[in-house]
């Protein structure tokens, strides 16, 4: 997915309600604003904060729209802007901060004032009289400011030491202190008197009392190698322990010992695979209590920690089956064993996809995971919102108990495309607060709550093309997925294709309508149907589409197109959906088995548009072969990084695929020249036309060698 840098929601949930729900209760999500359009200009993805009230601080981009309130320092040399939008969705103000190249991260205060740092210019940077560092170390020094939550002046800015290390976290606590963590790099600060001091020193912490005048201490810490190599997180709990997550290639981080899962065992080149940590130092800096490690096969995308100490860690597993799992992994309070580990139901490409997901940990314990996909597999459970848009990113809430077990996953109200960028959850203000893409230049606001006792639960998920799992218009003969909740039966059943028997209408007791009409079914299972699109569908621009098993209809309404191509793909070793395909006719295309310049590569797909003249709908396609209506061309940027001029590849057939349902379709294309010293992954790209003029487009990999 691409980033989406636009707007913002927010989600908020009243404290009373809350606590007068049990975790079991599902919850519901109402937008409040849905859009204000025109008051930004574009947004950062993941820069953002939320308060305990419920506001949402944001960093802009793009064209200001003459919205800036407040000008603070000199912005001759560089400058960013900072916007809040409060709980009613209304803009309070818009700062231009002077004396900036760079902000990293911020963080709301206890208070309702917002925590930003990042890196500032060699002036221009409103630092505030009685400053911990007033003057800058050089260019692309880190800083860190306090800024009002009333109209965004800084109650302080600061440098600080120099421009050598490297700013990976920002944090505060209930009293407004302010948490630095830094890569050292070469940095001279030294360790407070007192404070930890272990290891190779990789990693900085530092605490800034809550006027941003004086440095409370300075630990530091490292293992044998690369520590805090991503991008880190930082937190504070009641207690004022401060947790510090990260990435790293050492075994013997200070604390480590006890962990229950080993640390990396040796160092990997560009740090593939190194492994997860959150280390906890005690609210002095004095101790480190301990460190626990992720698995060397995984990316920690964020952590939690409840208000008992709970670790939760958010992360991206890779190397099992499927290839790649979003897992969530609770350790114990002591940091010495694992609560739970639970796979989370979501499905996403990860090479196309770029999506930020967030973790919090309310006061009853239970996990809260928030975040966008554009793919349709997402089976929800307790679901009390329908799915989003056709082809829209859509945006979810997965909820598990203090047991790991799952309570909830669920679509939440959008209003366009959203990604979410942030979500955080105050202790003890009861509620949650997200901020997502919906638009250009676009604020909405959504209000989530516990369910009435008379919601209904929604068994339909989403639907959409059932080669690339993409949501959108369905077409005529498409073959397409349905995802959600008790849909069929617990075992899955599948149809017999055997190349002689049509598609039936009825599958594990399972039937799919269109306007009354049964579509072929090719699997049925309560989380998932593979159907056809009737043919009969063509030139209606949507149906009411039903879901019917053991008595009960599901029912929603769908939009219809001429064509929606997509190429039937598989998850390779390297982590890229390569073409359902094969080489000459014969063996299947991958890495390992690559097809050469020249030679003739069948792809697999559906969604081409009508066939002339139509076949019965589950019917197997037989000589002579009815043709494809549709236009359809390809094109491939080559195996470089710049795609310009897009190559041309030759189209040898398109049509149905002989001997195969109704809704499978062939296309053949030749391997153009390619210049590589070995196997590359080629991207191709089919364009269907249709005679209206309208184009669709589909894209997948191939494996090619020259």
């Amino acid at each position: 997915m691409k980033p989406v840098l636009v707007a913002l929601f927010f989600l908020s949930w009243a404290a009373a309600a809350q606590t007068a729900a049990s975790p079991d209760t599902p919850l519901v999500s109402h937008p409040v604003v849905s859009e204000l359009s025109g008051v930004f200009g574009d947004v950062t993805d993941g820069i953002s904060a939320v308060t305990a009230a419920g506001d949402v601080f944001v960093l802009l981009l793009g064209p200001d729209n003459g919205q800036v309130t407040k000008l603070a320092g000199d912005p001759a040399s560089g400058s960013a802007r900072i916007g809040k939008v409060s709980a009613a969705g209304n803009v309070t103000f818009v700062l231009q901060l002077g004396g900036v190249s760079l902000v990293r991260t911020m963080v709301a205060g206890a208070d309702g004032n917002v925590f930003v740092a990042g890196n500032a210019t060699a002036s221009g940077l409103p630092v505030t009289a009685g400053a911990y560092r007033t003057t800058s170390g050089g260019d692309q020094t880190p800083f860190v400011c306090k800024l009002s939550g009333t109209d965004g002046t800084p109650r302080f800015c600061t440098y600080l030491d120099d421009n050598l290390m490297q700013l990976a976290a920002l944090g505060t606590d209930a009293a407004g202190n302010s948490y630095v963590v830094a890569r050292r790099n070469q940095s001279p600060v030294a360790a407070t008197p007192g404070a930890v001091s272990l290891g190779s020193r990789n990693v900085l912490a530092m605490k800034l009392d809550a006027a941003g005048s004086h440095l409370l201490f300075a630990a530091e810490f490292g293992g044998s190698f690369l520590d805090l190599a991503l991008i880190g997180r930082i937190l504070v709990d009641s207690g004022g322990n401060i947790y510090i997550g990260g990435s790293t290639d050492s075994p013997d981080l200070p604390g480590g010992a006890a962990s229950p899962l080993p640390g990396p065992s040796t160092i990997k080149s560009q740090n593939i695979h190194a492994s997860p940590f959150v280390t906890k130092l005690n609210s002095s800096g004095t101790a480190v209590i301990y460190t626990v490690y992720g698995r060397p096969t995984e990316d920690l995308e964020t952590f939690a920690v409840s208000s008992l100490g709970e670790v939760h860690t958010l992360s991206l597993q890779a190397g099992g089956d499927p290839l790649f799992v979003q897992a969530v992994r609770k350790y114990t309070a002591d940091g010495t064993g694992v609560a739970y580990e639970k796979p989370l139901p979501i499905d996403e490409d990860p090479i196309t996809e770029d999506p930020i997901r967030r973790i919090a940990v309310d006061g009853q314990g239970v996990a809260h995971i928030a975040g966008s996909t554009t793919l349709i597999a997402f089976p929800v459970h307790n679901s009390t919102g329908s799915c989003p848009a056709p082809g829209e990113a859509n945006p979810y809430l997965v909820r598990l108990s203090p047991a790991g077990d799952l309570l909830q996953t669920t679509y939440l109200a959008s209003v366009g495309s959203a990604s979410v960028f942030d979500i955080g959850l105050q202790p003890g203000a009861g509620f949650i607060a997200a901020s997502m893409g919906t638009g250009l230049g676009a604020v909405g606001v959504i209000r989530i709550e516990p369910a009435a006792g008379d919601t209904a639960v929604t068994a339909l998920g989403c639907y959409g093309n059932g080669a690339t799992f993409q949501g959108g218009a369905l077409a005529p003969g498409e073959i397409f997925s349905i995802f959600g909740e008790g849909l069929g039966p617990d075992s899955p059943v599948t149809a017999v294709l055997d190349g002689k028997q049509a598609l039936g209408g009825l599958l594990g007791g399972v039937q799919v309508t269109f306007d009354g009409t049964p579509a072929p079914l090719v699997y049925t299972q309560g989380a998932q149907i593979n159907a056809v699109a009737p043919f009969g569908l063509g030139g209606k621009p949507a149906s009411r589409m039903c879901v019917s098993f053991g008595g009960r209809n599901s029912c929603t309404n769908v939009t219809l197109s001429a064509a929606a191509p997509g190429i039937f793909q598989y998850l390779a070793s390297d982590g890229r959906f390569y073409a359902a395909a094969r080489n000459a006719g014969t063996s299947v295309n991958g890495p390992a088995n690559p097809a050469h310049p020249g030679q003739i590569v069948e792809l697999y797909t559906t969604g081409l548009g009508p066939l002339s003249p139509a076949p019965a709908d589950g019917a197997i396609i037989q000589p002579p072969l009815p043709n494809l209506v549709s236009q359809v061309t390809a094109t491939s940027p080559g195996p470089g990084l710049v795609p310009i001029p897009p190559v041309p590849i030759r189209v040898v057939f398109a049509g149905p695929a002989p001997f195969q349902p109704a809704g499978v379709y062939q296309v053949n294309v030749e391997i153009p020249q390619v210049t590589s010293n070995g196997t590359v992954p080629l991207e191709l790209t089919l364009m269907v036309q249709t005679p209206d003029g309208a184009t669709f487009r589909t894209k997948a990999f191939v494996a090619v060698h020259p």
